[in-house]
């Protein structure tokens, strides 16, 4: 019983956190850097595209074709709470990135995420923390929707995984 409750709660964190990702990447980054006349190619190397779209697939495959783990609103704390320490991370690591801290100074993971910005780095954590919270709530009711209202059997639920990851994935400019 217990691991079926760490399975739930990993599920609740993760699944929503991939959505969140593909989301980001698609909608902010990657457009951000062909608004800005910046190099794209980064994004579009295999790796990074698998990291960034992959997990979004997957867990709506799962979601949608498997009849997975559901994402509960029971268990909406989890994933702020995994926001939080994802967000703690990354500054913690900031100092990490690289070899030389005193020559290259602290490297975070993303612009925003940078304390020197000052106010614009408290919005966009409050901004990014809001995201993890909308995202479990859409990845939650995705999931509602493709297990109690779509019809068609697994060619209805083909379309609309499809039709869900072409609305949070991006390969190309």
């Amino acid at each position: 019983k217990g691991l079926i409750r760490l399975a739930v709660l990993v599920w609740t964190m993760s699944a929503p956190s991939a959505f969140l990702v593909s989301l980001i990447v698609k909608y902010i980054l990657w457009p951000h850097n062909v608004a800005q006349g910046k190099c794209t190619d980064g994004f579009k190397k295999p790796f990074i595209l698998i990291m960034h779209n992959a997990n979004s697939i997957a867990a709506l495959t799962e979601v949608g074709l498997m009849g997975g783990l559901p994402c509960r609103f029971q268990d909406f704390a989890v994933a702020p709470m995994f926001g939080l320490v994802y967000i703690l991370f990354a500054w913690s690591m900031s100092h990490g990135w690289t070899d030389d801290f005193k020559r290259d100074g602290p490297q975070f993971i993303y612009p925003f995420f940078d304390t020197t910005l000052g106010s614009t780095c408290s919005i966009a954590i409050v901004a990014l923390f809001g995201c993890f919270v909308l995202s479990f709530c859409l990845f939650s009711f995705v999931e509602f929707i493709l297990t109690e209202y779509v019809g068609g059997g697994v060619v209805g639920h083909t379309i609309a995984v499809v039709l869900l990851s072409a609305s949070v994935c991006r390969f190309r400019d």
